[in-house]
């Protein structure tokens, strides 16, 4: 767990300090990541910090799964008439 948080914080002073190197401190910029992520201006992240992004979209849809899941065990009949409406539309 340390070793990770070490390489995040390390990722992160990377990209910090790369930002430092490439502006001039005259000039207003208005970027934002994505912006850095199209030029490939930014360093490559971590893969354990890749994990933890993947991992944290991965869970949203697992728990709306089981959250569907849980409404049509408390709602069947509603969920069986939207069900025979699509059969009917398709």
């Amino acid at each position: 767990m340390c070793e990770h948080e070490a390489r995040g914080h390390e990722w992160r002073a990377d990209v910090l300090g790369f930002i430092r190197d490439h502006i001039e401190a005259a000039e207003v910029y208005r970027l934002g990541e994505p912006d850095l992520l199209f030029g490939e201006l930014l360093p490559a992240k971590p893969w354990a910090i890749e994990q933890e992004g993947y991992e944290e979209r991965t869970s949203i849809g697992f728990n709306l799964e089981r959250l569907t899941k849980n409404v049509g065990e408390v709602f069947p009949r509603r969920l069986a008439i939207v069900s025979t409406r699509d059969e009917l539309e398709a």
